[in-house]
């Protein structure tokens, strides 16, 4: 059963909130920190609450180091460890008529903030995102062809908020920033939901007439994955989602969420029929090569254009990532449906 807090309605003493969760950033939180706090928000009152999932790693340290200079930081704890329950712990306290989503994973513009906010103002929407621009978690071809793919469709799907220079409607938000009242009408984040919380929350948004609006003006950079092992993990665990999503709230998903996993069990299936019906074994085997060869032809022409734009030696790398992503994610959702009836058997990351 789904776990949506009510958020109370209470009357906003600032002009907007940024609610940070972190867990184990100590890779990222520095870097995040500087453009966060960075941000050209003057005429406005923020604050900016880091809702950490107790860390072991220095995050917090640095998190304290920062809130001694700069009175707007403060520190709240997640004992739950995921990102939903640190979401509605910072929208539960916060006092901004304006909330601001942010991830540690990412650096954001100056502008960030105040772009958010303008759009908001401009559009009349409840709720507004930027373009996710990605960037490499770490040097070398590998980092940057994991980075390059999720630039096209066909490595990530091709929401709006992953084409470069989208401007226009959506049906859901990386991170974004909506007006309080949003979530003091619709409830916060599913806490049983950890990979796809945003596409729930926002689907509820939509549902009770609310618009969201993606505008590549609100840019940042989102950190990938450094390596194939790490990038393979966070495939499969946001495929594991998919089973949750689908029982707490199926019109959060499109077809996208599901077409790797469908895809697996064609093959499978074709291979299937190709050994159990020798009758059958030539059509089989020739839909198996037409599907085989036009999802390489996918693959090579996404990583040619990886190479084309950041070098011939993320051609490899990048072919490697997408392979990679969609074989973890299908095998994920396979998985995840298969323990569908053992809710405390989910694979968290």
């Amino acid at each position: 059963m789904s776990r949506i807090p009510r958020i109370p309605a209470k009357t906003p003493s600032r002009d907007v909130s940024l609610v940070i969760p972190v867990r184990n950033e100590g890779a990222h939180i520095e870097r995040c920190l500087d453009s966060v706090l960075a941000q050209d928000t003057s005429g406005s009152s923020v604050e900016i609450l880091m809702v950490d999932g107790l860390s072991e790693d220095g995050t917090r340290e640095a998190i304290r180091r920062r809130m001694a200079v700069d009175p707007r930081l403060r520190l709240l704890d997640n004992p739950a460890l995921r990102v939903s329950p640190a979401l509605n712990a910072g929208l539960l306290v916060s006092s901004g008529r304006v909330v601001i989503r942010m991830d540690a994973h990412s650096e954001y513009a100056a502008d960030y903030v105040a772009t958010t906010m303008a759009v908001l103002a401009e559009t009349g929407c409840d709720a507004a995102g930027g373009v996710q621009v990605p960037a490499p978690g770490g040097p070398g071809p590998v980092a940057q062809g994991i980075a390059a793919i999720q630039e096209g469709a066909f490595g990530t799907g091709g929401a709006p908020h992953r084409r470069e220079g989208y401007e226009g409607p959506a049906s859901t938000l990386w991170l974004g920033g909506f007006r309080r009242e949003v979530a003091e009408r619709v409830g916060g984040f599913d806490e049983d939901l950890f990979r796809s919380e945003d596409n729930d929350f926002y689907q509820r948004v939509r549902a009770g007439g609310g618009r969201l609006w993606v505008s590549a003006r609100i840019r940042a950079r989102y950190l990938c994955r450094p390596t194939l092992s790490s990038y393979a993990r966070q495939c499969y665990v946001t495929g594991t989602e998919i089973a949750p999503t689908l029982r707490a709230n199926p019109k959060a998903l499109s077809l996208r969420h599901v077409a790797p996993a469908l895809a697996l069990l064609v093959a499978v299936g074709l291979v299937a029929v190709g050994i159990g019906a020798p009758g059958a074994r030539r059509p089989a085997a020739a839909m198996l090569a037409v599907a085989v060869g036009l999802y390489s032809l996918g693959v090579v022409v996404t990583a040619v254009r990886a190479g084309v734009r950041h070098g011939a030696s993320v051609f490899l790398p990048a072919a490697a990532a997408v392979v990679t992503a969609h074989g973890t994610y299908a095998l994920g959702t396979l998985v995840g449906l298969a323990k569908a009836a053992l809710p405390g058997a989910r694979d968290r990351d």
